[in-house]
Formats: structure tokens, C-alpha cells, sequence
């Protein structure tokens, strides 16, 4: 006759197990929701430290512009826009000076009037300006461009090549031109003489005419222009929080400036997390390790690449709402976004496969450590999900 088991042995045993695999439950839980947590700021905290370093640093705009050819294709761009508004390069005059010449003059002139090395410094500290208030280091949005320089050289003795050239750039006068302009000469009032390039003989009388003419120019013209107000910028972007779309664009802004860079921060706390408590779990710590690190790294890989996809259709749409499409420099402006975009994305898509990768290693590694850990223990006692 054999024994039967007893009811109240088997519930003894039953107690036992449930108690032994309570504490591993509460592990396992509270690993997931770091995992979790490791995700929420891993995510926007890779794009928000990479950002600090490319998107939201001056220095890469300026080797951006520079790699455009910007300061080479200036006489072009602005040679441009004067073509149909010669008074915003020579107030007062320009319109009729610059409408009498040819227009493959313009870009002659303009090199003359301002030097490569005034465009540059000049570019530079309009970048300087707009990530001086964007970067919260000044209250106010301003975007001054001094054109002391420039006022001065028309002012000066120095703008006898420039005067020659504007005169070599006039069309030939005509027989009536000429009556005209010997006419006025008797008169004193060459100011209105024909703007036409008379015979060798009479060249130095047309150098006066424009140099004169030039002066009166630079007599005429700011000092310094900010192309915030010029351009309403302050408005259009939301600057100081106005109310409205933009304002509340802005806030948004400020606040992901001030919290993005304390992400990394969570994110190393979150993983010290799993560390820590991912060996009281079945899966153990190695596993919850890779997996925090491959699902965020995913996520963000995936979306570095859409962006990038995108690009040419969100910086043309960004430009346009900032500067408005029929600005002469927006082709370039659009491109100026597209060089930094895609150098920011680079790093963050970088960056995410490493995480990726470093993951899918973690968890690989994982599963043969379970692996031969169950080579090596009685079948009775390996417990793997594996």
C-alpha cells in the first residue's frame, strides 16, 4: 500500500515557491519601467546634446557658409536683388546710376564697394547676433550690419577705381549727350549731366560726375541697419514670447534649451538603474543593459533618417516662414539649413547605431552566457527564457 501525498504538504510547497519568486518579480518590474524610463530620455536627449554641440553653435553656420562659396557668390547675389532696387546700395542715386549701366558691372562694383573681408566679418556677426539672443545671451534680437566702412570709402579719396569703373560700365554718349552735357558743364550743373562715358578727353569731367554723385551716396546712407527690425524678425520668430503661435513656439523652445541638456543626465541614471537591479531578475542585467540601450537607439536611428528624407522639404518651409520666399539670399539661406541639418543628423544617426548596436551585442551576449550557464547546471535547476 502506498502513502498518498498530503494537501497541506503540497500548499506548503506552493507558499514557498510564490514567496521565493516574489522578490524576482518585483525585479523584473521595476526593471522594465527604468527600461522604459531610459527610453523617454535617451530619445530626445541624444537629439537635445547633439543639437547643443551643431545646431545651436555659431561656429558651424560659419564653416556651413563658408563651404557654400557665400563669400565668393556675394557680388552675384547682391548684384541680384540691386537690379531691380539700385537705391539700397547707393540711397538716392543708385536707381538711375546703376539703371544706366550694364548689369555685369554690378558684380565689379559691389566687390569694390564691399571687400571679401567686409562680408565676412559682417556675415559672421549676424550669426553671432542671432545665436547671441537664441542662445539666451542677450534679452534682445538684433541684427546689426555696420556699414561705417563702406560709408567712409565712398566718402574718401580711396573710390577713384570705383568711380572708374562705374564710368567704364556707362553706355557711349551720343552726339546729343554730348551737347547736353557741354550745356550743363557752362551751367555748373554737371550734377545732372547724361550718365554716359564721353570721349577720353572728357573721362576725367564723367570721373567727377560719379565721384560726386558717390559721395552724395555715402552722405546719404545709415551707418548701421538692423535687419531685425527691417525684417519684423523679432515678430516672425516669436522673440520674447509674445502671444500667438510663435510665442508659444519660442517657450517651447526655451524649455526644451533648459531641460534637453539634463536628459543624458536621467538616461546614465536610468541605465545605472537596470545595472543595479537587473541581476535580481531572470533575464539578468547584461539583457535589460542592451535592451535599454537598443530600443532607444533604434527609435532615434529611424528618425535621424525620416529627417533626412525630409530635409528638403522642411528647410525650404522653415526659411520661407522666417525670411519669406522671395528674399534674394533664400536659395542660399535654404541651403545654409540643409549643410547644418544634415551635419547634425549625421552625429545623432551615428550615435544611434553605435547605441544600436552596442545593444543588440549586450543582448547576443545575454543569450550564450544562458546559454552556458545550462550546459553546465542539472537540467532540473536551469531555468532560462532562452
Amino acid at each position: 500500500m502506498q502513502p498518498t501525498s498530503s494537501p497541506v504538504d503540497l500548499n506548503v510547497i506552493i507558499s514557498l515557491m510564490s514567496k521565493m519568486s516574489a522578490p524576482r518579480a518585483r525585479s523584473e518590474r521595476r526593471v522594465i519601467l527604468v527600461v522604459l524610463g531610459l527610453f523617454l530620455f535617451t530619445v530626445p536627449g541624444l537629439f537635445a546634446l547633439v543639437g547643443e554641440q551643431i545646431l545651436f553653435n555659431p561656429q558651424v553656420y560659419k564653416e556651413a557658409l563658408a563651404g557654400l562659396d557665400f563669400y565668393e557668390r556675394f557680388p552675384q547675389i547682391l548684384g541680384e536683388t540691386l537690379a531691380g532696387s539700385g537705391d539700397l546700395l547707393l540711397p538716392g542715386v543708385g536707381a538711375n546710376l546703376l539703371g544706366a549701366m550694364n548689369a555685369n558691372n554690378y558684380q565689379e562694383i559691389i566687390r569694390l564697394l564691399f571687400p571679401p573681408d567686409w562680408v565676412m566679418a559682417q556675415a559672421e556677426s549676424l550669426i553671432d547676433q542671432f545665436w547671441a539672443y537664441y542662445n539666451f545671451e542677450t534679452p534682445e534680437l538684433h541684427l546689426i550690419v555696420d556699414f561705417s566702412a563702406v560709408k567712409a570709402r565712398l566718402q574718401s579719396e580711396r573710390d577713384l577705381q570705383v568711380v572708374q569703373t562705374i564710368v567704364q560700365g556707362l553706355p557711349v554718349c551720343t552726339q546729343q549727350d554730348l551737347l547736353n552735357f557741354g550745356l550743363l558743364a557752362l551751367q555748373g550743373k554737371l550734377d545732372q549731366a547724361p550718365l554716359c562715358r564721353p570721349p577720353d578727353q572728357f573721362i576725367g569731367v564723367a570721373n567727377g560726375v560719379v565721384r560726386e554723385l558717390l559721395r552724395g551716396a555715402g552722405s546719404l546712407a545709415p551707418g548701421q541697419v538692423d535687419l531685425a527690425v527691417t525684417l519684423r524678425l523679432p515678430v516672425l520668430l516669436g522673440a520674447g514670447g509674445g502671444a500667438g503661435a510663435a510665442g508659444l513656439t519660442f517657450q517651447v523652445y526655451r524649455a526644451f534649451r533648459i531641460i534637453g541638456p539634463w536628459l543624458p543626465l536621467g538616461s546614465l541614471l536610468c541605465l545605472i538603474g537596470i545595472i543595479v537591479w537587473g541581476r535580481g531578475t531572470v533575464l539578468g542585467a547584461l539583457f535589460w543593459s542592451g535592451m535599454g540601450l537598443l530600443l532607444p537607439g533604434f527609435v532615434a536611428l529611424v528618425t535621424a533618417l525620416l529627417l533626412v528624407l525630409w530635409s528638403n522639404q522642411i528647410a525650404p518651409f522653415l526659411v520661407a516662414r522666417i525670411f519669406f520666399s522671395d528674399l534674394a539670399v533664400f536659395d542660399l539661406l535654404v541651403r545654409l539649413v540643409q549643410a547644418v541639418s544634415n551635419r547634425y543628423l549625421l552625429w545623432v544617426g551615428g550615435i544611434s547605431l553605435a547605441m544600436t548596436l552596442v545593444g543588440a551585442a549586450l543582448i547576443a551576449g545575454a543569450y550564450f552566457k544562458s546559454r552556458t550557464d545550462s550546459a553546465v547546471q542539472p537540467p532540473e535547476a536551469s531555468r532560462t527564457p532562452f
